[in-house]
């Protein structure tokens, strides 16, 4: 048996087409293009993959996941010298992550499609494949009459990356048993801030080798993650399983295909839903917007202060600052995941206690991003101690609900609807959040820069600071915004996961959650016909 293909196992589950297609190479599951959907199990026994292909293809979607923000926080890294080399302001500065992100956003519906319905190994080595050739030839791009030129490799980037991120939670959710789930989730989007401070750090400190050996400046950044990408392609083709039926876990290979109207009406009667995607606004929105400016705040601070020189050319950065900043990235991600995972698991474990811990765990971590987050604005020139101890501190609020959102989403919906659900809820999050927070706040910036006429020499980068900190004020905000809309979620996530077990117990027939709705309804309507009663006595 080859590595990586379980159709062929004597003692695994055996598989009957439900579609036109009836070839041999699409029942015996060897076809490397066929749907790993248009399967109906003939005994409804959960399909078993053996440790290495669990934890191996895990362990590589978590690497592919870490290069992901590598790339996406090494233009951060090195902002400094790319508005050198392509003469731009904070405006267009914004614009090269905003670019990245509404191209990454658009395709997210298309992709959970897809994801929903054919087959998610191919989909994710070929769009692993684009975003890395994307990347590399991004890096021969300079010259300020070719910055359009480099915007629209970055929306070639958020191309890629999407056909990867909308369908890889599914994937993990899937293949492990829903005791178990919620550790592979929450080592999964671990990659999440280790990739993103790896990127501060790795993007800065490239600069400082290729000026040391002569190559060059920033672009040698984008050069790092490319051949890494190419191994993890490698490796996922091998050691993936190439049919991964969906909901194999929870025991349901047998739910029948429906349209994307229907998908999309599911997901707007599924009130967690809705309120989880509203909270991951707020969480998008401020992460993204700190992610990409706090730094070049901080940086503004220390020139204030005489600390250090300002960055002027391509091949300057602020080398120190971006280590820093992207260590306390990684070490505050990795707290505020165990924070989260062990703080879910204890409140689980609590006898007769409403299973609504992870959602309350999002929302007081995202009170606690927006408080320090708060102070540490209003801090920075006075303290960096402070400053970074409240960004520490901070980032780890916004950490806790990496994990746990992925896992509400994934227990409040139903398996073949889940990679829509994520899709759907990353472009939401990411057009309202991340996708417009960095440009929004460079625009502010900006404009609240030309509102004043200032021509001393120390001036320009006092205004500069106090128009990026009035500016980034929106961030504890949209924080607060966050964390009310993930204790919401509270209030319904009981229910939608009852509606979901229900449907899995029933094998995956839609009327065991029409019954759900119907008898909420009718409960609804005793109680109003009583209080009625009560009122006309």
């Amino acid at each position: 048996m080859a590595l990586g293909d379980i159709s062929k196992a004597p003692d695994r589950t055996e598989y009957s087409p439900v579609t036109q297609n009836t070839s041999e190479e699409s029942i015996n599951g060897n076809g490397f293009v066929e749907s790993d959907v248009a399967l109906i199990s003939r005994n409804k026994k959960p399909t078993q993959f053996s440790n290495l292909q669990k934890y191996g293809t895990l362990l590589v979607l978590f690497a592919i996941n870490m290069l992901n923000y590598m790339d996406r926080f090494t233009i951060v890294g090195v902002l400094a010298a790319v508005k050198s080399e392509f003469q731009i302001d904070n405006k267009r500065a914004g614009l090269l992550q905003t670019a990245f992100m509404i191209s990454y956003m658009c395709l997210s519906p298309l992709v959970g499609y897809m994801g929903d319905r054919y087959n998610r190994k191919v989909i994710i080595l070929l769009g692993t494949l684009f975003w890395v050739f994307a990347v590399f030839f991004s890096s021969f791009i300079s010259g300020p009459q070719n910055f359009w030129w480099f915007v629209a490799t970055r929306c070639l980037v958020g191309i890629g990356e999407a056909s990867y991120s909308c369908i890889a939670p599914t994937i993990i959710t899937d293949m492990f048993e829903p005791e178990r789930r919620n550790n592979a989730v929450s080592f999964f989007v671990v990659a999440i801030p280790v990739g993103s401070g790896v990127g501060f750090i790795a993007g800065s400190q490239m600069v400082n080798l290729a000026k040391k050996m002569g190559w060059g400046g920033w672009e040698w950044s984008l050069r790092a993650t490319p051949p890494l990408g190419l191994l993890c392609v490698l490796l996922l083709w091998i050691i993936m399983p190439r049919n991964i039926p969906r909901g194999s876990s929870d025991g349901v290979m047998n739910e029948k295909d429906t349209g994307y109207a229907e998908d999309l009406k599911y997901l707007m009667r599924n009130r967690s839903w809705c309120r989880i995607t509203a909270g991951f606004i707020g969480v998008s929105f401020s992460i993204g917007a700190l992610s990409y400016w706090f730094p070049q705040f901080i940086a503004s601070a220390y020139v204030l202060r005489g600390d250090i020189p300002p960055c002027v050319t391509s091949d300057c950065e602020y080398s120190d600052i971006m280590f820093k900043f992207g260590l306390i990235t990684t070490i505050s991600g990795l707290g505020g995941v165990a924070i989260g995972l062990f703080s879910s698991n204890k409140l689980k474990s609590i006898p007769d206690r409403p299973k609504t811990g992870d959602a309350e765990i999002c929302g007081i971590g995202q009170f606690v991003l927006g408080f320090f987050t708060f102070v540490a604005l209003i801090s920075c020139l006075k303290s960096k101690d402070l400053t970074w101890f409240c960004g520490f501190t901070a980032l780890i609020g916004g950490c806790v609900n990496w994990a746990l959102m992925v896992n509400m989403t994934m227990e409040t919906c139903v398996p073949k609807r889940r990679a829509t659900a994520n899709a759907l809820q990353m472009f939401l999050g990411h057009a309202l959040g991340d996708a417009i927070s960095p440009a929004l706040i460079g625009f502010m910036a900006d404009g609240l820069t030309e509102a004043q006429g200032f021509t001393a020499d120390n001036e320009p980068f006092l205004l500069g600071y106090k128009a990026l900190q009035y500016s980034m004020l929106m961030c504890p905000l949209m924080s607060l915004f966050g964390g009310a809309m993930f204790l919401w979620t509270g209030l319904s996530m009981v229910k939608d996961r009852e509606d979901v077990e229900r449907y899995i117990r029933a094998g995956g027939d839609e009327s065991a959650l029409m019954s759900g709705e119907t008898s909420r309804t009718s409960s609804s309507n005793d109680s109003h016909n009583s209080a009625s009663i009560i009122r006309r006595r």
